[in-house]
């Protein structure tokens, strides 16, 4: 093999591996990303930025007092066509509030047009 065809392996090898590992692992990292921060925008109250994370805001449930949160675990595929991240959440929510504390709950995320945006919410039926 001479140096020529290295060259191109070389290149077709790190282009294979950017397209397949690399993509996926910083696609997944800014839905975690996009979770964590309609999370905390609950958390400290922020609606209307929390909103903003949302496909449409009719999409969020009515969320507030929430306390604290823990992402338990995550799962990506296709779904009609679109890139799809599902998060399963543990809610806690203060004593006031008439949602149940310490249920789980999903996040689902679409990816759409380059941005990853929370097209659904909602209790787990575990």
């Amino acid at each position: 093999m001479d140096k020529k065809q290295k060259y191109i392996l070389s290149a077709v090898v790190a282009f294979l591996v950017i397209q397949f590992i690399l993509v996926p692992l910083i696609s997944r990292r800014k839905a975690l990303s996009v979770t964590k921060n309609i999370l905390q925008n609950w958390v400290i109250g922020d609606v209307a930025m929390a909103l903003k994370n949302f496909v449409s805001p009719e999409k969020s449930p009515p969320i507030y007092g929430l306390k604290s949160y823990k992402i338990k675990s995550s799962r990506f595929d296709r779904h009609e066509g679109k890139l799809r991240a599902q998060f399963w959440i543990d809610l806690n929510f203060s004593a006031d509030n008439v949602l149940p504390s310490g249920k789980t709950w999903i996040c689902e995320l679409t990816l759409d047009r380059g941005r990853w945006l929370a097209s659904k919410f909602y209790p787990s039926s575990d």
